[in-house]
């Protein structure tokens, strides 16, 4: 029925071919149908189909993994370059193989969100192609005839993402899919009670490839608690597994994130050394809830204030445990990004800080970027819903905060080639790394700042030349 209605626009079209609408593969294709579809002044048509022939009559966009008969197929014969490890992928726009005039891109993915993430690189290789002013016509021959590209990656670091205090997320949905452009995959949402909509909002970043750890306190802010004493430390345990059973159990967490009373410079504690105590109350905390719930991933926050050259005194933590460390000295631990004198000195620590337990993850918390105003917005809080505010409202604060903004961006582009080594050093160390950014009241759901790009596109690859970094980071998408 539809070829007896007049197409209006002449010459090649462009189909695409997906596998599913499902799971990640399901969202990178909706993905790169928004990227193709903003380049045509007609309807894009999506075949949805295990197994689609070549199509010889146009130009054609397949999106799926690896093991599509499809992209098998390109990948055989040598048309793509095969995606390789976890989060994988390979992206290709180029001539298509049947020798006519007609183009090829392809998504690929080794796994389901190697194709996610593939699908975030084709979109923003697109971007740099024409623009809404052009009008459609040349928006469609960019697309055509735009730069090919062939490439094929893998993260660098495999958990990658933020770190924040809850009621500072604004839209959870927004912060969540711009997350998804960085390729982040890890949520560390910190809040004093459980927000009402936190199973929302867990589903919905599940379905964007992030898992979601939760943080409360054990002992933290609480200075009047003693951790080398056994009652205090009992007390502290009681009430985690308290709150654990009462408000976290239930959920579908990825993750629970302790911290602790080590945001100090106190070294020792009634003789011994402050590690050695963080040491005992880790482990009397695991025994406790993991005895009880095992299998739950259990990271515990640790300031490197507290620690100094004693962090030895760390090494009979039960392995169950993951350590992540905050306010290890210079960049990319300093609250902000000019704090650069230490930084050999940092990097030196930090290097024996990721060889300390061999068969564990180095995990750190990088610091730098837009912060809470303590002394006027912090404030503890009952129960609430999280990201649920108004646009306007966002826009305003975002204005507000905007100069701030512009100060951390100038800061980072003269420090990220040391975080950028830091990464590549710490890596032969520990090849098993997770790095949450703090951005807290960034908002990062209405604004993707260049510095949080950078950190971004440092964490996917800090192999990557310093200008080849900077000039991703400011790619439009």
């Amino acid at each position: 029925m539809q070829s007896q209605f007049k197409k209006r626009h002449e010459g090649l079209r462009w189909n695409m071919a997906i596998p599913t609408l499902h799971g990640l593969e399901g969202q990178a294709a909706l993905e790169m149908q928004k990227a193709i579809q903003q380049f045509l002044p007609y309807v894009l048509p999506v075949s949805l189909s295990e197994d689609t022939s070549l199509n010889e009559s146009g130009h054609l966009a397949v999106v799926g993994n690896a093991e599509q008969p499809l992209i098998r197929r390109l990948i055989e014969s040598d048309v793509i370059l095969k995606p390789e490890g976890a989060e994988g992928y390979s992206v290709y726009l180029g001539q298509a193989p049947w020798g006519t005039q007609a183009k090829l891109l392809v998504v690929a993915g080794s796994d389901a969100a190697g194709t996610l993430y593939g699908s975030q690189e084709a979109a923003s290789r697109l971007s740099l192609e024409g623009h809404l002013l052009d009008g459609f016509a040349a928006r469609r021959h960019h697309i055509e005839n735009g730069a090919a590209f062939s490439a094929a990656e893998k993260p660098a670091i495999s958990r990658r993402g933020i770190w924040s205090w809850g009621y500072a997320i604004y839209s959870s949905r927004a912060f969540i899919d711009n997350m998804v452009k960085l390729k982040f995959n890890t949520l560390i949402i910190w809040n004093d009670q459980v927000p009402l909509n936190i199973v929302d909002v867990i589903n919905y970043a599940h379905a964007k490839g992030i898992r979601v750890i939760l943080g409360f306190h054990c002992g933290w802010g609480h200075r009047s608690l003693d951790i080398s004493k056994a009652e205090d430390r009992a007390a502290i345990v009681r009430n985690v597994l308290k709150i654990y059973q009462e408000q976290y159990a239930h959920l579908p967490h990825d993750g629970i994130y302790f911290q602790t009373l080590t945001e100090h410079n106190e070294k020792t504690l009634s003789g011994a050394s402050t590690a050695s105590w963080v040491c005992k109350l880790a482990n009397e905390a695991a025994e406790a809830l993991l005895g009880k719930y095992p299998g739950i991933r259990m990271e515990f926050g640790i300031h490197g204030t507290s620690i100094g050259d004693d962090d030895k005194d760390l090494q009979p933590l039960d392995p169950r445990v993951e350590l992540v460390w905050e306010d290890c000295g210079s960049v990319p631990f300093a609250y902000f990004a000019y704090q650069t004198e230490a930084y050999q000195q940092t990097l030196d620590w930090s290097k024996r800080l990721a060889n300390l337990r061999p068969n564990n993850e180095f995990a750190m918390v990088a610091k730098g970027w837009m912060q809470l105003r303590w002394d006027r917005d912090f404030e503890n809080h009952e129960s609430f819903i999280l990201g649920e505010q108004s646009e306007g409202w966002i826009h305003q604060r975002l204005t507000a905060r905007e100069s701030e903004w512009k100060k951390i961006n100038h800061h980072w582009y003269h420090s990220y080639p040391l975080a950028a080594a830091f990464y590549r050093e710490l890596l032969q160390v520990n090849p098993r790394m997770t790095v949450t950014g703090l951005v807290e009241d960034g908002l990062l759901e209405e604004r993707i700042q260049p510095s949080v790009a950078l950190f971004a596109e440092t964490l996917w690859n800090p192999y990557r030349s310093d200008t080849e970094l900077l000039a991703r980071a400011a790619r439009s998408f």
